[in-house]
Parts: structure tokens; C-alpha cells; sequence
């Protein structure tokens, strides 16, 4: 990962997909483009460029942050990645179990 990009890893999200993350903390957001896979540490879901870390005021000694990752199919460069992020999103609104009455 190029630290002097906005770029990112992630274990979930395609390589070459867009996000938007947010650190709840400050408010602040930064459009990254996933292109490496990680992290590989317990209860993190994306790992930040070092300037996209700068971006959303995160800092080295901070080390962690609550974050909100949003990717939309419509941001997507390519329509391959539009679909896969759309029927990531489906995924994620459709029930698991229907209650039963």
C-alpha cells in the first residue's frame, strides 16, 4: 500500500473499490480506493494510508479509530465493481430469518 496515496486495505471489499470513511470521532471523511487486503489485527475492518489517516485527523499515536465505511455502487470505476458492491449492499438489508408470528 502506498502510504503517500488516499488508499486503503481492506478484507471485505473488492480491490479497486471506492469508500468514503469517517471517523466518528472528528466528523471527518476521505474517499480512499481499497488496494490491498488486511487488516489482520482483531476487530478492524480497514486499514488507512498514512495520508488518508492524516485526512480524517487520525494520527499515529492514535493508533485506532470508530470508523463508518461506505461504498456505493454508483462511486464505482467500473461496472464489475458496481454490481459486486450493489449485491453487497442487498446482502447486507435482507433478513437473515424471517420472525415468525
Amino acid at each position: 500500500m502506498d502510504q503517500n496515496a488516499l488508499t486503503a486495505a481492506s478484507k471485505n471489499l473488492p480491490l479497486g473499490t471506492r469508500a468514503k470513511v469517517t471517523n466518528l470521532e472528528t466528523g471527518k471523511s476521505v474517499d480512499v480506493e481499497i488496494n490491498d487486503r488486511g487488516p489482520y489485527a482483531p476487530g478492524r475492518v480497514i486499514d488507512l494510508s498514512k495520508r488518508a489517516a492524516e485526512k480524517v485527523d487520525l494520527t499515529k499515536e492514535d493508533g485506532i479509530a470508530r470508523v463508518k465505511v461506505e461504498a456505493k455502487a454508483s462511486s464505482q470505476p467500473t461496472p464489475e465493481l458496481k454490481e459486486k458492491i450493489a449485491e453487497t449492499a442487498a446482502r447486507k438489508t435482507t433478513p437473515k430469518h424471517t420472525p415468525q408470528p
